[in-house]
């Protein structure tokens, strides 16, 4: 049933990039999570409520509900980077240089070379 509505969601961005010509990929996006994913998401929810049932749907929703509060309410791991610069170190002198491979300090060994 999935690849069945990926297949019809893949069929429905084709037939529109084919039927109109000038559709730019942002509006293809926009029109893509405006729309469709809603409406995967929806048809996704209809196929659990009709097979499984609100009662396993309900239990499913509460064991995930304070896990998703602890994340919303919890410290971003990342920096809004052009709002918020980060703190560079007094001693940064550049682009870290990394230790030359393993392969340098290797002997050489190459067949007909005495050892």
């Amino acid at each position: 049933m999935v690849i069945l509505k990926t297949l019809a969601i893949v069929f429905i961005l084709a037939a529109m990039r084919a039927v109109t010509a000038r559709i730019r990929i942002d509006q293809m996006v926009a029109f893509s999570w405006r729309y469709l994913a809603p409406a995967a998401f929806a048809a996704a929810g209809g196929d659990h409520l009709l097979f499984q049932g609100v009662h396993a749907m309900s239990l499913k929703l509460g064991a995930m509900l304070p896990e998703v509060l602890r994340h919303l309410f919890k410290k971003p791991a990342t920096v809004p980077y052009p709002f918020q610069k980060l703190q560079v170190p007094k001693r940064y002198r550049g682009s870290p240089v990394m230790d030359p491979p393993l392969w340098h300090r290797l002997p050489d060994v190459r067949p007909g070379l005495p050892v």
